[in-house]
């Protein structure tokens, strides 16, 4: 999950909440323990930002 895509979360996230996936929900977005933890921690904006420094 890139800084352009986050607005897409909530869709994600429904798919995640309604199927049989294994994985958690950091996993089937494809977060790092890094990024799972600011976006739980601090922000959906704050995680954008770190997505988006990632990109360049």
């Amino acid at each position: 999950m890139q800084g352009d895509r986050i607005e897409e979360i909530d869709r994600y996230i429904s798919r995640w909440n309604n199927s049989d996936d294994p994985r958690t929900l950091a996993r089937y977005l494809g977060l790092s323990g890094e990024e799972e933890d600011v976006w739980i921690d601090v922000s959906d904006e704050a995680l954008k930002e770190l997505l988006d420094t990632q990109r360049l």
